[in-house]
């Protein structure tokens, strides 16, 4: 270009009387396009407050019409007031036909978070097609990929998934709300007996509230999606393990225990406060707000996901999941002390099945956000797979399996067959009167040990009414468990009994 060995330059503009400038030729006659360029002014807002008016000023000054005149008279510098390329002077210096002719296009700067990398890109492939290396329509689609978003769709054009994973989760839903009406209905009232009403009610609302986020991830993503699917991809466990808890801790095989009655009593409430609480910590995260960000799969295609980096959020996140798997870790205990009551022996265990699936979900979920996907599709489908399988099985083990029963055995039997006799686990009155008194003689070692100890310990005592809760098999089991001194060698004792 220095040395002005050329017919025809695209260039940038510049003010050489050298060059005769002309608008781009365009395919239609009188349509053209000219890149815009320059740079920004703007005051940071961290500044200081006091110089902020001296600043505008200024940015007053140098925006003026008089100084844009004079620049464009002295320097030959392009302006965007139009208005000065109407006056004699202006003219009799540069060519106002010419810049009143140009049809500015901007660079789409606003589009890519790295815009030189995107101009590399976009010329690349635009020689691509120069070269016969690919087709005209190749090369644009390619281009058009490099600013184009991908998420979930109901449309089909590429993949059928997003309608199939659709179609799938409302059916799913609807199976699952419409289950609600078997609690009311009193021919099968009694299948359901486990947990109150108003509990099975919260349980399925908190599978409905964690399928809800597949649905958030149609569409576009913004900034209000990106705490709405985190509020609700946290607040569904909870509601399906609050309600457990709740039961189990009503259930524990101790009479007239006050505290067990007001939980009981109080249990909509409970879970009430619980979820404004949790709302009150979940919004702090406001004060912190999610970042969008940008990740390109190997085919040029692009998502955005939204990805928490503030110190603090991570730190919410931290406690609202630690919260989470304490609930777990509580539940899980009292499993243990009520695992052989007769009265709830499938859905014990059953509970137990559901919080080892939901456990490994969630480390496979966890393990998946460190996979470097090259496939877009199975990036934004597999999450939605894993929590539809996840959901339903747990609501098969939980509720699904009672409401099958109960519809293909329409009389007055449960699970547990005729007198709490559970059917999966107790094969006829002889096994479960064996497993009574086995257990029975259990409880009846722990007591004579319990006799024969002369110094009280707190940690002795509690493991002693521990065990002694795990092998009762009801709440009103003859074998109470009393508070007798103990001494320094119970440890062992205890331990030698069991061998």
């Amino acid at each position: 270009m220095n040395d002005k060995n050329f017919l025809f330059l695209k260039f940038w503009y510049l003010s050489d009387k050298g060059f005769r400038l002309s608008p781009l030729p365009g395919l239609k006659r009188g349509i053209s396009g000219s890149t815009i360029g320059g740079h920004n002014l703007g005051i940071n807002k961290y500044s200081n407050s006091n110089k902020r008016n001296e600043v505008i000023k200024v940015f007053m000054f140098l925006t003026s019409k008089e100084l844009q005149k004079k620049y464009i008279i002295n320097k030959g510098f392009y302006s965007p007031i139009l208005s000065l390329y109407e006056e004699d002077d202006v003219c009799e210096t540069v060519d106002c036909e010419f810049f009143k002719n140009i049809q500015l296009t901007a660079r789409p700067t606003s589009k890519v978070s790295n815009y030189d990398q995107y101009s590399f890109k976009f010329r690349n492939y635009i020689y691509d097609f120069l070269y016969g290396n690919k087709t005209a329509e190749e090369a644009l689609k390619t281009i058009y990929e490099i600013t184009n978003f991908h998420y979930l769709t109901l449309k089909s054009d590429e993949t059928n998934l997003g309608l199939i994973i659709f179609i799938t989760t409302v059916t799913i839903s609807i199976i699952m709300l419409s289950s609600i009406v078997f609690l009311f209905i009193k021919k099968y009232e009694h299948f359901f007996n486990f947990i109150s009403n108003d509990l099975w009610i919260v349980i399925i609302i908190g599978f409905l509230v964690y399928l809800f986020p597949i649905f958030l991830d149609y569409g576009p993503i913004h900034l209000i999606k990106c705490y709405l699917n985190q509020y609700f991809n946290i607040l569904g466990p909870f509601l399906m393990l609050l309600p457990l808890l709740i039961r189990l801790l009503i259930n524990i095989p101790e009479k007239d225990n006050k505290i067990l009655k007001l939980i009981e009593q109080k249990r909509i409430q409970i879970i009430l406060y619980f979820i404004i609480i949790y709302t009150v910590i979940y919004g702090s995260l406001v004060i912190s707000p999610y970042t969008i960000i940008t990740r390109t799969f190997n085919d040029e295609k692009s998502i955005k996901i939204c990805q928490m980096n503030n110190t603090f959020g991570n730190i919410i996140f931290f406690s609202l999941y630690t919260t989470r798997y304490i609930i777990t870790a509580i539940i899980l205990f009292l499993i243990f002390i009520e695992w052989n009551l007769r009265s709830t022996l499938y859905d014990i265990r059953s509970i137990v099945l559901i919080l080892y699936i939901s456990f490994l979900f969630d480390i496979f979920l966890y393990i998946s956000n460190f996979i470097h996907y090259n496939d877009i599709i199975l990036f934004l489908t597999l999450s939605e797979f894993i929590r539809i399988i996840c959901t339903t099985t747990n609501y098969l083990l939980l509720y699904g399996i009672k409401l099958v029963y109960a519809v293909l055995h329409n009389e007055k039997k449960t699970l547990y067959g005729k007198n709490n006799n559970h059917k999966f686990y107790i094969s006829n009155n002889t096994s479960m009167s064996n497993t009574n008194d086995e257990n029975n003689d259990k409880i009846e070692k722990i007591n004579i040990l319990n006799a024969d100890s002369k110094m009280p310990s707190i940690s002795s005592l509690l493991k002693n009414k521990i065990y002694n809760y795990h092998y009762k098999t009801s709440v009103d089991s003859k074998f109470i468990l009393e508070n007798h001194r103990m001494n320094e060698k119970y440890s062992s004792d205890f331990s030698a009994t069991f061998d």
